[in-house]
């Protein structure tokens, strides 16, 4: 998980604090279970002493249920209670119902509707057939760079906006396996398609299996 700490720190109005106890509850993913102050340390990157002064008041304030058997952490009902808060006014979800099951209804295949977390999509809404084994629901969390709806999400914010979007193409790599140059940057391709000629040119040109 990446801090946005360092990026406001300058910012007299933002609260790290408050920053830093929404990303331990950002740590905590579908299908995780518990989580430790180690583990949770290791995905926020932030430091052991920090994450278990977090924990603890996020468990007074009752966004966390400590299983102390295991020394570890769950999401509380007051975590899920703003997850469904935000669902439940999500206007584009209902909005989008009756144009999803009609394409589902058309096509036989599974229709979705999302948006950008960071460097992730997020399915606010679904729409699937009977005979399609979807196993993403609600919630699920999907990365942008390599998936049909994150790519269709930067084609439709154009290449400017998609640049933009994506923080640094480097970003993209580190989370996904791979460059969002491929999906939004045309110019970018372009410019690697020189660099190959150029190499094979020069006889130096290597090969890596794609994943």
């Amino acid at each position: 998980m990446r801090r946005t700490g360092k990026r406001v720190a300058t910012d007299r109005s933002f609260v790290v604090a408050l920053s830093r106890g929404l990303d331990v509850l950002r740590a905590f993913q579908p299908n995780d279970g518990l989580l430790g102050n180690q583990e949770i340390a290791a995905r926020t990157n932030l430091p052991k002493p920090t994450v278990s002064r977090l924990t603890y008041t996020l468990t007074r304030l009752g966004y966390l249920t400590p299983v102390p058997r295991f020394e570890k952490y769950q999401l509380a009902p007051a975590a899920m209670a703003l997850g469904y808060a935000a669902l439940a006014n999500l206007g584009v979800r209902h909005l989008s119902e009756p144009f999803r099951e009609e394409l589902m209804r058309e096509t036989g295949g599974a229709v979705a509707v999302g948006g950008r977390d960071r460097l992730s999509m997020i399915y606010f809404g679904q729409s699937r057939g009977m005979t399609i084994g979807v196993q993403l629901d609600v919630g699920s969390r999907i990365p942008i760079a390599t998936t049909a709806m994150g790519r269709a999400y930067l084609w439709a914010l154009g290449k400017r906006n998609a640049a933009n979007c994506c923080v640094t193409c480097a970003s993209i790599t580190a989370a996904a396996g791979q460059g969002c140059a491929r999906a939004s940057n045309a110019p970018a391709r372009r410019s690697q398609n020189t660099a190959l000629r150029s190499r094979r040119a020069s006889g130096t040109t290597t090969f890596t299996p794609s994943a």
